[in-house]
């Protein structure tokens, strides 16, 4: 806080005489001199005078100005300890200048010799780095972390107590660093709060007891510690540490939400009783960019659930989700243009959005995109590029592409005609569920001799027990082209 000195009562006339006006203190020679008009400022006391630019420099319209700087350099040079502070701290952000943290350390000191917590406290954290300037000395920045606890700084007690946890410039000594971590949590200090939590959760320095863990993640909660806050709803939604909750995780993740932090307000979407509270905080954290949000909303739209159905509504926030590279949002998208849900059909939109999800690995949109290679849809047509998609996508297990492929090498449509393959192919759908693929595989054995059959079967099931199955390119193709 701002040091206020006693200076002798003076009375001092403004310019044009019409009034008088006592002065104080040092924080009345500076407001009341720039109201009224008293005597100059520099014929007050030097302590008054460090008082007074510290004060002025603080309460200026900007002040990170070059103006303030100045004020802050007369204040300290001049011993404020207040001022040392302030100007290290802008020395070491870069706050109305540039970052020099061997000069913020000298400012530091300073004050920390003159017996400031906060300062003590600073110097420490600059020690436990190695920025230009300041060495990394973690004996110095235990020195003056202690120096700032012993003086009740609630920081500087829960940095102490993780130095003593992690052994950092200290012997380890978990006991020794929940005592800190527990005289600071006695100051209600959020942070040491939620290392209690982690403590008690562990069993690190003080015995394993889940429900004095409960208890101090709740008080950081309470605090305002926003980490805890959801690590709090987290473990009331999936029970894993205590009982689930769901109204208590709601409300925890409501409290997280209205802090501004998104996955909470998409947490409060999913669990909240109220419908309508519910969709608010489903289109809050839509509109804070969180593309799940954008796409959960989208649902909404698309059933009217909360919400008017609104298919044009649903294309916004799905394209928001699918430009943040959202696979799912991009299909449902793709989907939607080409079926010309929300618009007119836009089979080229559609394919823009169908070939980044199916190169991120969806297998619905790498059927989509063979079908619109096939037959030129919405792209140029390429039997060839149509028939490596379809390969991906029956590689990747799906019974569906494994029978369409199956098709294609029997009838050789993108591919040399095959019937190995086709067989191998019909075979993996028909063992992954595709009842159709039984009737194709009969269709494929007709006119053939039982030796044949019997071929086609021994090497197909051989190449289905291999997993996974490994892929051939259709011929003429460069896989690594698929645009």
């Amino acid at each position: 806080m701002p040091r206020s000195a006693s200076i002798p009562r003076r009375a001092s006339t403004d310019p044009g005489g019409r009034h008088r006006v006592a002065c104080w203190s040092g924080v009345a020679v500076l407001s009341l001199c720039l109201l009224s008009g008293c005597g100059d400022v520099r014929e007050a006391p030097e302590s008054d005078r460090a008082e007074a630019r510290y004060t002025r420099a603080l309460s200026m319209a900007d002040s990170k100005s070059k103006e303030a700087l100045r004020l802050l350099e007369g204040a300290a040079g001049q011993g404020h300890v207040p001022a040392q502070v302030e100007l290290a701290r802008r020395h070491a952000e870069g706050i109305g200048t540039s970052v020099n943290h061997g000069r913020a350390a000298e400012l530091y000191t300073a004050a920390a010799d003159a017996g400031s917590a906060d300062a003590q406290y600073a110097l420490a954290r600059l020690y436990m780095r190695n920025d230009r300037g300041v060495f990394s000395d973690p004996a110095k920045a235990r020195s003056f972390f202690l120096a700032a606890a012993e003086q009740g700084h609630a920081d500087a007690m829960n940095f102490l107590g993780t130095l003593y946890l992690n052994g950092w410039g200290v012997a380890e000594d978990p006991s020794e660093g929940s005592a800190w971590l527990l005289r600071a949590a006695e100051l209600q200090h959020a942070g040491s709060e939620r290392n209690l939590y982690v403590l008690h959760r562990e069993g690190r320095g003080v015995p394993q007891d889940l429900g004095a863990a409960q208890m101090w993640l709740t008080r950081a909660a309470d605090h305002g510690d926003a980490t805890a806050t959801l690590e709090l709803a987290h473990h009331y939604e999936r029970g894993d540490l205590w009982p689930a909750d769901p109204a208590a995780a709601a409300q925890w993740y409501e409290k997280a939400a209205e802090a501004g932090d998104r996955d909470a307000m998409f947490a409060a979407c999913r669990l909240h009783a109220d419908p309508i509270a519910a969709v608010g905080w489903c289109r809050r954290a839509a509109e804070a960019n969180l593309p799940e949000a954008q796409l959960a909303y989208a649902r909404r739209y698309l059933t009217g659930d909360g919400v008017l159905q609104n298919d044009v509504m649903a294309v916004q926030w799905l394209r928001r989700a699918a430009d943040a590279k959202m696979t799912e949002a991009g299909v449902l998208l793709a989907r939607m243009l080409l079926e010309g849900r929300g618009g007119e059909p836009d089979p080229e939109g559609a394919f823009t959005y169908y070939l980044p999800a199916a190169k991120a690995g969806d297998v619905s949109a790498m059927m989509a995109v063979a079908a619109m290679y096939h037959d030129g849809i919405g792209t140029f047509r390429n039997e060839a590029l149509a028939g490596e998609w379809l390969l991906r996508a029956a590689n990747q297990g799906d019974p569906q592409a494994q029978l369409f492929l199956g098709l294609a090498y029997g009838r050789g449509d993108g591919f040399e005609r095959d019937r190995s393959e086709a067989h191998y192919w019909l075979t993996s759908a028909a063992q992954n569920g595709n009842a159709s693929a039984s009737d194709q595989l009969g269709r494929l054995e007709k006119g053939i001799s039982k030796n044949q059959i019997a071929e086609l079967r021994r090497a197909s099931q051989a190449r289905v027990r291999k997993q996974p199955a490994q892929p051939h390119a259709p011929p003429g193709n460069n896989p690594a082209n698929t645009d």
